[in-house]
């Protein structure tokens, strides 16, 4: 035979009833706060994508004119002119290629004193360049990097961050700081050491069209 088994119901208090209530109410209040930031957010990125749409595609070129200070052992000044062309292929990537024309100083320690150098380089260049959107003001980040092998002096990099100010749809202006490394056709020594390549924090002026 089996046994009958009584189900007994155990009445919750109502304290405890109010306080899962509330506990959900607040759980709730939460996630809906956090779904509000998630959608604020998406609608950030959102205008974001709608402002670089604005920007054209296609040929874009710049001509700047920049100059440095040596900033590792050896390094005196860097000042040149470069020029950039190439296809504007998002609204937020710029990829071409150019060339510099770039007078570098730079200084050997001896002993008995120092001797002061300086030489012209040209390097080749590719570049790449990520700009942060499309107003009339604008941040951007700038990749250059090649070799000079006219003068054959060496890897060239050169990269840089900026600020881009737009006068109008196709012309516009550009300012940017970054760090100019450029290899030398003559090895010179500092404190002993040999050094093939100087180094220079920058800073270029230019436009772009």
């Amino acid at each position: 035979m089996f046994k009958k088994e009584r189900l007994i119901t155990q009445q919750v208090p109502r304290s405890k009833t109010k306080t899962a209530v509330v506990l959900g109410l607040v759980g709730t209040k939460k996630l809906l706060n956090k779904m509000k930031k998630l959608f604020f957010i998406a609608c950030l990125l959102l205008g974001s994508v709608a402002t670089f749409a604005q920007r054209d595609l296609g040929y874009r070129g710049f001509v700047d004119l920049g100059g440095g200070i040596g900033i590792t052992p050896g390094s005196r000044f860097m000042v040149g002119l470069s020029t950039v062309h190439g296809y504007q292929a998002a609204p937020f990537l710029f990829f071409g290629g150019g060339i510099a024309a770039n007078d570098i100083a730079w200084k050997s320690k001896w002993r008995y004193g120092e001797t002061k150098n300086d030489g012209i380089v040209a390097p080749v260049f590719g570049d790449i360049r990520l700009d942060m959107g499309s107003g009339k003001f604008s941040p951007f980040v700038d990749l250059r990097g090649g070799y000079d092998f006219i003068c054959g002096n060496g890897i060239y990099l050169n990269p840089s961050i900026g600020i881009h100010y737009a006068k109008s749809d196709n012309f516009g202006f550009n300012l940017s700081v970054g760090y100019d490394h450029q290899g030398t056709k003559d090895n010179f020594y500092w404190d002993g050491k040999e050094k093939k390549s100087i180094g220079c924090i920058s800073m270029k002026f230019g436009i772009d069209f």
